[in-house]
């Protein structure tokens, strides 16, 4: 009796490893399907800041080689345009601290790209007893301020040759009809 007892709890304990094990596979794939589609470049970093992988996002963006990238400290990659003090402090809280940071800027003229402004977004990938790793994002939003700059010096310069115009000028809403603005030629014309 004791025997079977033994031998059910090692059938019990052996389904029981084999289950985690199918979970961890199955998590390690669902985080390989994610890395492969994300637009974005993303890095997964061992607890020591190497990189442990990137998805092709990243490559494509930094013009860098897998070789180049993974097993590197994310200080060394690209001949250091990485080693930037704030970031590593950020990454080094992540694990121990179980922790995140969004919207980390980083403005940098980065090699073969030119000067990008990237805002940074690191996770913790802990869990399932995988080894605990970092999950960086990275989006680059250069283009993004650089519209939002031209966007706003459109409606400036509009305004001025609104406001100074000699000509009455009033806009107004489509939907409601009601007056938005209405330059000074327009009040001196019609009071």
């Amino acid at each position: 009796k004791a025997w079977t007892t033994h031998w059910i709890l090692l059938l019990i304990e052996d389904i029981t490893e084999r289950k985690q094990l199918e979970q961890q596979v199955q998590s390690a794939h669902l985080a390989e399907v994610v890395l492969a589609t994300a637009r974005d470049p993303l890095l997964i970093l061992n607890a020591d800041l190497r990189v442990h992988s990137a998805n092709e996002a990243f490559y494509k963006t930094f013009h860098v080689s897998t070789a180049a990238t993974e097993g590197q400290p994310i200080s060394e990659l690209g001949n250091g345009q990485w080693r930037i003090p704030r970031l590593r402090q950020l990454l080094e809280e992540v694990l121990p601290r179980n922790c995140h940071f969004n919207d980390f800027e980083v403005t940098h003229d980065f090699e073969g790209i030119g000067r990008r402004v990237m805002l940074l977004n690191g996770r913790s990938l802990a869990g399932d007893g995988a080894p605990e790793r970092i999950l960086l994002g990275i989006q680059d939003i250069t283009e993004v301020l650089q519209f939002q700059a031209a966007a706003r010096e459109s409606a400036e310069k509009f305004k001025a040759l609104f406001e100074g115009s000699p000509l009455p000028m009033w806009a107004f809403d489509l939907e409601t009809l009601r007056f938005i603005d209405v330059n000074q030629a327009a009040v001196g014309h019609f009071g």
